[in-house]
């Protein structure tokens, strides 16, 4: 491999694929992953990208690798719990946590995971500050299980590079399970448009990533940074919204603001894809801000995309059938609403 930037993408999809098989712990009822063949064999490579990190010649494959372990330590995060999240989410959360504690307390994959820290540690000292954030963000994505780490990191408190100064306010957090400081600082600096657009990426990349902290608090500026229409952070901040909101209980005070701001972000073509699903996610608790949207919206885009939601939303979206009906006698492309009608009512004679 050269330093081609079209082979180094495709190194960097190639680590990530092989560590995908980590994100299988997640649903692994039995909490065996890593006694599995599967297993075994992800085991072994994160020493391997481990080495890569320390020992390759090419800054831009060590910051990769570095990139392709922080998938394969989320698992390893085993203080993961999210307080903002609603109660039956958090009951899911500590059973996931009990499974994976259970699943790596064999001898070998904690050697491993402790050599495969140790090589991240020894990358903080890279000349290259693309390495530095890739290992921190590595380092973070392993949560407390890294804590060990800590003292390294605070030995980067004067690196003049700002991105490097970012992913240590993440890794601090996410492993000391800090308040909610470090997600407004985050925040911020995603909508800061005087900012370099990689530390705005950053910035929404590390917000997406802290787990354990409460960040419903933060939803408004998280608002905000989707109404920037700025490819940089947009679509990561209606990501954020997506998973912060799924599922959220009705009567929810955050859903109305996020339904306005998802059908504004609808009429910018980039965004429209991401922000229809949203919709969807949120579920129940959406339904009658999208009626609303069929009955009241000005942009027949946006009627046709909350009609599309409500239909995929199914039994719960009951109360919508009146006002898609009324919808489709005036406006039906591509049957979108008719298959909404359709969906409610098969769901609703199950």
């Amino acid at each position: 491999m050269n330093d081609d930037p079209h082979l180094l993408r495709e190194a960097e999809s190639f680590y990530r694929d092989l560590a995908a098989p980590a994100w299988h712990f997640w649903r692994d009822r039995e909490g065996a992953f890593w006694r599995t063949p599967l297993g075994h064999a992800a085991r072994p490579l994160m020493l391997k990208f481990g080495r890569l990190v320390v020992d390759d010649p090419r800054p831009q494959v060590r910051a990769r690798a570095a990139a392709a372990l922080g998938t394969m330590l989320l698992p390893f995060d085993t203080g993961v719990d999210d307080p903002g999240s609603w109660p039956e989410a958090d009951a899911q959360m500590r059973e996931a946590r009990t499974q994976i504690e259970q699943a790596y307390s064999t001898q070998s994959v904690s050697t491993e995971l402790r050599e495969t820290i140790q090589c991240l540690v020894t990358a903080l000292g890279d000349k290259d500050a693309v390495v530095r954030r890739a290992s921190l963000c590595a380092l973070g994505c392993a949560g407390p299980s890294a804590q060990d780490s800590l003292s390294a990191i605070s030995h980067l408190a004067q690196d003049p590079d700002e991105e490097v100064q970012l992913w240590i306010r993440y890794c601090t957090a996410n492993m000391m399970r800090l308040d909610g400081e470090t997600l407004e600082y985050l925040a911020s600096k995603m909508v800061d448009q005087s900012k370099a657009d990689s530390l705005r990426q950053a910035s929404s990349s590390a917000m997406v990533l802290l787990y354990g902290i409460d960040r419903l608090p933060a939803i408004p500026k998280i608002l905000r940074a989707i109404e920037l229409y700025d490819p940089i952070v947009s679509e990561s901040a209606i990501g954020t919204i997506q998973m912060l909101l799924c599922s959220a209980p009705v009567g929810s005070p955050f859903v109305a603001p996020a339904v306005q701001a998802l059908f504004r972000a609808l009429q910018y073509q980039r965004l429209a894809g991401q922000a229809a699903g949203a919709l969807f996610y949120i579920g129940p608790a959406a339904v009658p801000f999208l009626i609303d949207g069929v009955r009241n919206h000005p942009e027949r885009l946006v009627r046709l995309y909350a009609a599309r939601a409500l239909g995929r939303i199914g039994p719960a979206a009951q109360e919508a059938t009146e006002a898609l009906a009324e919808l489709r006698e005036e406006i039906d492309d591509d049957g979108i609403v008719s298959s909404a009608l359709s969906k409610i009512g098969a769901s609703k004679g199950r």
